[in-house]
């Protein structure tokens, strides 16, 4: 068997778990628009996991974009976009979390931004 072949699979493989790991510049730009993504149903998480996910907002990543979507109904938005490996697709995700449950300092320094109504 090549070597050749079998080191470029071995680094296809590892490249592949990296991407995952390592941010890297994003190759779907982050909306600005302010609507739920088109057959998204948002799922409820708890103040830990929307700060964990918070977090990722703005920052380049290969195979996902988080996006702050803003605050609705006491309630505050971020939707996340993960593109296949496999099918090359982008598929989204939504969470909120009830603004009440996070910790004030947190909660402050959310941006006031409201979410638009979907149309």
């Amino acid at each position: 068997m090549n070597t050749s072949i079998i080191i470029a699979t071995a680094l296809a493989f590892s490249s592949a778990a990296i991407t995952h790991a390592q941010p890297a510049a994003p190759s779907k730009p982050a909306t600005t628009e302010s609507n739920l993504p088109a057959g998204v149903t948002p799922k409820r998480v708890s103040p830990a996991e929307f700060k964990k996910e918070y977090a990722s907002v703005g920052m380049p990543q290969t195979m996902h974009s988080v996006t702050y979507l803003g605050q609705r109904d006491g309630r505050a938005y971020i939707k996340h976009s993960s593109k296949s490996v496999v099918s090359g697709k982008w598929s989204d995700r939504v969470i909120y979390v009830d603004l009440a449950e996070l910790d004030a300092t947190f909660r402050d320094s959310l941006p006031k931004t409201e979410m638009k109504n979907p149309k």
